[in-house]
């Protein structure tokens, strides 16, 4: 398997996707729109939130911890998907929405300092090819953070399959009534405190 050097870590090319690592979306001024298209082509224009995509990237990018994996399809410069996250803190909106929804052991071991995986989004034509999955397996692997945290629907089992199957643990159900929170360990400094 051919490898791509991603800062101090390597990514894995799976799937015909090259895979590029974003700190900054000033570096890619021109994809923001493609960015922007995935996620309306994968959720719809606002997704579960409500709140337009293109509106909630640039306010994310402004965080601790930013990261975002690129998928381009081997045979084109198409993008096919993309995965981001950041170092998730109290008094963000969504550590202190999940804080206020989860047992107080669950938001006291795992919010604060965690991974927050934001979005996950892949094109529905490339969906169900193990693209997610290489998004996924990129992205973790590109933060120093020990614990990562997302939020999907209850009702999204081909998510939930997903997860399931990549070791992520359900910690609570229920959020919001139809939210489901999910959390894995992942080998980093934090594992030596």
């Amino acid at each position: 398997m051919r490898r791509l050097l991603a800062g101090p870590k390597r990514v894995a090319r799976l799937h015909a996707m090259r895979l590029s690592v974003v700190h900054a979306l000033t570096d890619l001024p021109n994809q923001i729109a493609e960015f922007v298209d995935v996620f309306n082509d994968a959720f719809g224009q606002a997704g579960a939130s409500g709140v337009p995509f293109g509106d909630r990237l640039p306010h994310h990018e402004q965080r601790q911890g930013f990261v975002m994996i690129a998928g381009h399809a081997d045979d084109s410069d198409e993008l096919v998907g993309f995965a981001y996250g950041y170092t998730g803190s109290k008094g963000q909106w969504w550590t202190d929405w999940v804080t206020g929804q989860v047992p107080a052991q669950i938001a006291a071991t795992w919010l604060g300092g965690h991974f927050e995986v934001c979005e996950i989004a892949v094109r529905t034509a490339f969906q169900r090819q193990g693209n997610g999955r290489t998004l996924m397996t990129a992205l973790l692997a590109s933060t120093d953070r020990h614990r990562a945290l997302l939020t999907t629907a209850s009702n999204n089992e081909p998510a939930r399959a997903l997860y399931s199957s990549m070791d992520w643990s359900l910690l609570a159900e229920g959020l919001s009534d139809d939210y489901c929170l999910y959390g894995k360990i992942l080998p980093g400094p934090e594992a030596s405190k």
